[in-house]
């Protein structure tokens, strides 16, 4: 029970920042943010790389998500 609300906690901070992630590319992208270098705002070498880390941090929240629900499923079958 108690790594089943880790595993919830845990996919739902891996979910937003993921998508803030996502939503930062896309802003860097399209120009609304400063004329900074990429390397003040992130680690990654391009914004496609930003983008790429996003879409990874969110599919990592899904599965995490997925496995607390089988641990509930689990759990309630008993």
């Amino acid at each position: 029970m108690f790594f089943t609300r880790i595993a919830y906690v845990g996919s739902f901070f891996f979910a937003l920042f993921g998508i803030l992630q996502f939503l930062g590319a896309i802003l860097f992208m399209q120009g609304f943010m400063p004329d900074q270098p990429l390397s003040r705002y992130t680690t990654a070498p391009s914004p496609g790389a930003w983008l790429d880390h996003a879409v990874h941090t969110f599919i990592v929240a899904v599965a995490l998500g997925t496995l607390a629900e089988i641990s509930r499923s689990l759990r309630n079958q008993n």
